[in-house]
């Protein structure tokens, strides 16, 4: 109501219906006409969070934009800033700031692990996980005090058991994985991978799909540097054969102790992880998709240094 009186929209809930090849897109909009046409398939959860970009788009002035619910194809840097930010406005306005810091609180406090505390979060505030992490990287920094963190989203195709990391952010984060750039294998060891297969086995015995979380503590191979992963595990509904979870990492360091009362909880799996199969110099992982072809390289030149620094040492 407040696109169409304030913005002067029109809002086709079924407005994708004669276009089947968009079945997959959530929502589209026709500048000229101002008319926002949505996938008669969206959840509530899903159609709110599009009236509420669209809202960040022009509460905040964004022109730089595309016009279709995610990015299909990026033109400018200006326009990928401009869609996180409409996002960001979306999940704020949806998942209100005192209420959210109060069951954060909450949850943190526990001295257990405990994944429905988190998954009611989801039923209370009407939210997606992404919109959840989201709004949790938002506030994390500037009421807790928890800087050191990153979020991802990795999807899952069932039929073909392949995986993609099609979002990521980090802030004041070292290691960043790319595995969707370099087309590499993410590490099978994250919470984000296990979670998505455990969502796949239910979906394919029970027939059902209910959204699933899990905690992991994943230390880096090459740094030792720690994290405290939750990873929320969904159906990419309304795109078929599609699984999604999202990933909120955390550096575990005093911050985390201090504000985790559950960090040490035994119930949460404690796993070696690296950034991708091919970067991965462990030799007995049960769980590689991939050779080592990175590491290989890697070892190959530098033995091709040793043997010219010793051919050159000998003439000297």
């Amino acid at each position: 109501a407040l696109l169409e009186r304030e913005y002067g929209y029109t809002i086709v809930d079924n407005g994708l219906d004669a276009w089947p090849e968009l079945s997959q897109i959530r929502s589209v909009f026709l500048p000229r006409s101002r008319r926002l046409l949505l996938n008669r398939n969206l959840t509530e959860t899903q159609k709110a969070f599009q009236l509420g970009k669209e809202l960040g788009f022009n509460y905040l002035n964004l022109t730089e934009r595309a016009y279709t619910s995610s990015l299909l194809r990026v033109r400018s840097f200006e326009e990928v800033i401009s869609h996180f930010k409409a996002g960001y406005f979306s999940a704020a306005l949806l998942i209100n700031r005192p209420a959210f810091l109060a069951d954060l609180e909450r949850f943190f406090a526990q001295p257990r692990w405990d994944p429905d505390l988190l998954l009611g979060m989801l039923d209370r505030y009407g939210a997606s996980p992404e919109m959840l992490v989201q709004r949790m990287t938002n506030l994390l920094p500037s009421h807790f005090g928890i800087e050191k963190l990153f979020a991802l989203r990795i999807t899952q195709t069932p039929s073909t058991g392949s995986y993609r990391v099609d979002k990521e952010l980090y802030l004041n984060y070292a290691h960043r994985l790319h595995s969707n750039e370099r087309f590499e294998h993410y590490c099978r060891r994250w919470r984000s991978i296990s979670v998505l297969e455990a969502l796949h086995r239910q979906q394919r015995d029970n027939g059902t799909s209910h959204v699933l979380a899990d905690a992991q503590r994943s230390t880096f191979v090459t740094s030792g540097d720690e994290y405290l992963s939750i990873t929320i595990a969904r159906s990419g509904y309304p795109t078929p054969d599609r699984n999604v979870s999202m990933t909120l990492g955390l550096l575990v360091d005093e911050t985390l102790r201090e504000k985790v009362a559950f960090l040490d909880d035994p119930a949460i799996a404690r796993r070696d992880v690296n950034l991708t199969c091919e970067r991965c110099a462990l030799s007995d992982c049960a769980e590689r998709a991939a050779p080592p072809v990175e590491v290989e390289k890697k070892q190959a030149r530098r033995r091709i240094q040793e043997v010219l620094r010793q051919l050159i040492e000998e003439e000297e």
